[in-house]
């Protein structure tokens, strides 16, 4: 894949995260805060964990992405691989309900932070910000910095390859709000 193609790929995956979160945002509010039994999350919980997570995610991505503009800055050689895999298998899974088992660390549930704001004006800004470090990596830069994702063993990842695993993980959680809406439904 070519750098344009890497970063049209991209703009892709964030559009579909966008389709597939958004509709959630609309649904009443009792289906979105309905809870499924065995202390599963309401549909409002998994659309603000997906934002925590996202939060987290921008950290690493922005941390990445600054490090790519000044190596850019300062003249520095960039290495494109010939035969570059924006989303390679493990990566592909990331986007699968159930796909691996990776423990969800505190500070990304949604119980144990609450939402104290507009959590879809917080997705859509999130993706808007995503879309802007895009625009900045321009001509393959994005793939400049490694760094490591311990998340189903990626290993080291580019500041492309975390924005997508960004857009997965939304994708993914729009599969357990589908289960949740499912259950309710059959009630």
């Amino acid at each position: 894949m070519t750098p344009k193609e890497v970063q049209d790929q991209i703009l892709v995956e964030i559009q579909l995260a966008k389709n597939q979160v958004l509709p959630w945002f609309d649904q009443t509010l009792s289906v979105r805060t309905w809870l499924p039994l065995h202390d599963r999350w309401s549909i409002d919980e998994i659309l603000h964990h997906i934002t925590l997570t996202s939060h987290y995610l921008l950290i690493l991505i922005d941390k990445a992405s600054n490090k790519c503009l000044k190596a850019k800055a300062r003249g520095e050689t960039l290495d494109w691989p010939a035969t570059y895999s924006l989303i390679p298998e493990a990566l592909r899974d990331a986007g699968a309900i159930e796909a691996f088992t990776w423990h969800r660390p505190d500070h990304m549930d949604p119980r144990t932070y609450p939402a104290t704001g507009d959590v879809r004006a917080l997705f859509l800004a999130q993706m808007d910000r995503c879309e802007k470090i895009l625009e900045t990596l321009e001509g393959g830069w994005g793939h400049w910095s490694l760094t490591t994702m311990s998340v189903n063993d990626l290993g080291k990842i580019d500041v492309y390859q975390f924005i997508v695993f960004l857009c997965k993980h939304a994708q993914r959680h729009c599969m357990q709000m589908a289960g949740n809406l499912a259950v309710q439904a059959a009630q």
